[in-house]
């Protein structure tokens, strides 16, 4: 039997099959995205930064004005009037001042007191305004009246004090609702004094304070 194989020869290009079994590897470079990659990433670095820096400034201001508020003019002047109609009010409720040269009087029982240089008729003539100005050598007469709406009140004392010692004490006369009393200063008198209307428990009634110098 005669043998009817086919024989196919190919004959290859020696220099193209080294080149297919050894490929070269080439490297390409696409500058453009590169740099693209770049710029994005340096704005979202400063993007970052940039936040995180507006976050603290804008803590650090918010802290500020929770520490320090600002108040304007308005809210100043009614904060200070307010101020002024507490501290009026508390001094109406403490104390009844009467005319200039006269004293505080701290409760209703009194009608009126005063520190004179003069009584005239059992009534006060001259009421004391400034400060006693002793000359050498010389004395003042100075007078403590004081009237009450009761006779039946109390027993109530004129208290002289210097410095704050008591030098006389007088008591008031329970049948006069008007009472003075008199005390004579001079050179050794000079300080700070204080008389007052006062009750054997201490509660004070009036009060007048004034100082003593030397011309």
């Amino acid at each position: 039997m005669a043998d009817n194989r086919v024989v196919i020869k190919i004959n290859y290009d020696t220099d193209k099959r080294k080149e297919v079994l050894d490929p070269r590897l080439v490297t390409v470079w696409h500058t453009r995205r590169i740099l693209a990659a770049l710029l994005a990433l340096v704005l979202i670095i400063m993007l970052s930064f940039w936040l995180l820096s507006g976050d603290g400034q804008e803590t650090e201001v918010q802290s500020e004005s929770v520490s320090k508020p600002e108040m304007s003019g308005e809210n100043n002047q009614e904060i200070q009037s307010s101020a002024v109609s507490v501290q009026t009010a508390s001094s109406a409720i403490k104390k009844l001042v009467l005319d200039k040269g006269s004293a505080i009087i701290f409760d209703k029982l009194v009608i009126r007191a005063s520190l004179n240089t003069s009584i005239k008729d059992n009534e006060p003539e001259h009421a004391l305004q400034t400060a006693v100005i002793i000359e050498p050598g010389k004395s003042q007469e100075l007078f403590y009246f004081s009237e009450t709406k009761s006779a039946k009140s109390a027993a109530l004392f004129h208290h002289w004090l210097k410095d704050g010692q008591l030098m006389v004490k007088k008591q008031v006369e329970k049948k006069k609702t008007k009472f003075v009393s008199r005390h004579i200063v001079g050179q050794k008198d000079i300080g700070h004094w204080k008389v007052v209307l006062i009750d054997k428990k201490g509660k004070i009634y009036s009060q007048v304070e004034f100082n003593i110098g030397l011309q």
